[in-house]
């Protein structure tokens, strides 16, 4: 074997497990489809481990576009680290699927994972939420505040206060929640820049801005928040905070660290 490629002797087992996984999708043997997504979406360090609604939720993304047979190409590949046991890696699979959809077969360029987990084969598909978002959203969904998915702390003593807030789903991609709000000086200083925080579990966006602000006056800005990587995975809730806040005479408010409470990032 050399780099990340996949070994010869791995390829037979490959090409059968692959052959149940789309034989499964055209006869329409959904639960047996469902086993072989295995324990977790994606692997290494991106998997996420299945629930049940998130397993139930892909396989209903999946039964409108059954992959009924797949030629594999010869793009097969790892990013895994090379110390990982080749039989014990994920690999990028790619080459020609053919999918129904609406009763007529459609031949496709695509690519998917497959990951070995206890001596098996199992597969991660592509990824459907496009195909999901244009059946299924509504005018009003993509017209609709979604506030309640977003958590402002206010940390006392904040010369910046968070109001007014819209959260709307982007319109090209509905995976992204466009924020609006206004920042209002509640301190008696004039404000040159500020950093806002927005986090979730998983990470965080840092904003910062050099504007001035005078006291009692506010100003509108606008963020862009993650509402979920996969659909079938949930709707992540983010955090937005105000960090640091600098003013004109040279002074400064920072974020206190607090031992509890405003800054702890809800799950």
């Amino acid at each position: 074997m050399s780099g990340g490629k996949l070994p010869e002797a791995l390829k037979p087992s490959l090409l059968a497990r692959l052959a149940h996984y789309t034989q499964a999708q055209a006869e329409g043997r959904w639960d047996t489809v469902a086993s072989l997504l295995g324990p977790h979406r994606g692997a290494g360090h991106s998997a996420v481990p299945y629930t049940p609604a998130h397993r139930a939720c892909l396989i209903e993304q999946m039964k409108p576009f059954p992959m009924v047979s797949f030629e594999l190409g010869n793009e097969m590949f790892s990013t895994e680290i090379l110390s990982t046991p080749p039989s014990r890696r994920w690999w990028f699979i790619a080459g020609e699927a053919v999918f129904e959809v609406n009763g007529a077969e459609q031949k496709t360029q695509t690519s998917f994972i497959a990951y070995r987990e206890n001596g098996q084969w199992y597969f991660t598909p592509p990824n459907f939420d496009d195909h999901w978002e244009k059946a299924h959203l509504t005018d009003a969904d993509r017209s609709a505040n979604y506030t309640d998915e977003i958590v402002i702390h206010r940390t006392p003593r904040c010369p910046l206060e968070i109001d007014d807030l819209q959260a709307r789903l982007d319109k090209t991609y509905p995976s992204i929640r466009n924020l609006a709000f206004k920042l209002k000086n509640v301190s008696a200083k004039r404000v040159t820049g500020y950093t806002l925080r927005l986090y979730a579990k998983g990470g965080d966006v840092i904003y910062g801005a050099g504007y001035t602000i005078e006291p009692g006056d506010s100003r509108d800005e606008k963020m862009d928040s993650t509402r979920y990587s996969y659909l079938c995975e949930g709707i992540r809730k983010d955090n937005l905070i105000v960090d640091e806040v600098n003013f004109a005479d040279g002074s400064a408010w920072r974020l206190p660290k607090p031992r509890n409470t405003a800054a702890k990032v809800r799950e």
